[in-house]
């Protein structure tokens, strides 16, 4: 995977926007391993290596002790933000 550059500004930057992203580290089950922020940040930019992005722009990370049904969790993180290509 190649190096994809975190941005906390778009101040400066020349980029072409991909649209928004999401990395998801889910607990699957009561008793399966934890999820983690940094599996979460990873699958982010497995996504912005995908739509052939560069960059992510304004990531943010949040955790969830509680079921999420929607995605069938136990426990996850979460990571969003914008896939960018930065001329």
């Amino acid at each position: 995977m190649r190096d994809i550059q975190l941005y906390d500004s778009d101040k400066g930057l020349n980029f072409r926007s991909h649209g928004r992203i999401k990395g998801l580290s889910c607990k699957g089950s009561g008793w399966s391993g934890y999820s983690r922020e940094d599996s979460a940040m990873t699958q982010l930019k497995i996504k912005a290596v995908k739509v052939r992005a560069n960059g992510i722009l304004y990531p943010t990370c949040s955790h969830d002790a509680s079921v999420d049904w929607g995605n069938n969790c136990w426990e996850s993180w979460v990571c969003v933000g914008e896939a960018i290509t930065v001329e």
